[in-house]
């Protein structure tokens, strides 16, 4: 592992190193504390130590403490979960605010909203 440039968090003054993995800069006083921890790949950035989570909980506002899904395969451009053929994964309004949530006690489906219009434009506009 080689010294990169002057560390960002400004207090050690051995510098950044570079993952071994992806080459993104990893602060050396964070792979001694891995080290002395015995953490397996110490020299990994802390991106390629995480490991995908099947469940995530958090408290949310007006429903308390709720679990949400992450989809595991692939997202549109307005991140929400898409089949293989590119089609909408559990279409719907996600109810915890998490647009890549697959937990189907989330999922409100969405409504089409058709307006009640009895007549043309000219009869809603002329008064009776």
């Amino acid at each position: 592992m080689k010294v990169v440039k002057n560390c960002s968090c400004k207090d050690c003054k051995e510098g950044m190193a570079v993952c071994d993995r992806c080459g993104q800069p990893v602060c050396w006083r964070n792979i001694a504390k891995r080290k002395s921890r015995k953490t397996e790949n110490p020299d990994w950035c802390s991106s390629c130590l995480a490991k995908p989570v099947n469940r995530i909980a958090y408290m949310h506002p007006v429903l308390g403490e709720i679990w949400c899904i992450p989809h595991e395969g692939d997202l549109n451009d307005d991140l929400y979960p898409v089949t293989d053929l590119g089609e909408l994964y559990k279409p719907g309004e996600r109810i915890c605010g998490h647009r890549d949530c697959v937990n189907s006690q989330h999922i409100v489906a969405n409504k089409k909203v058709t307006p009640l219009v009895m007549g043309g434009l000219g009869e809603q506009l002329t008064e009776v």
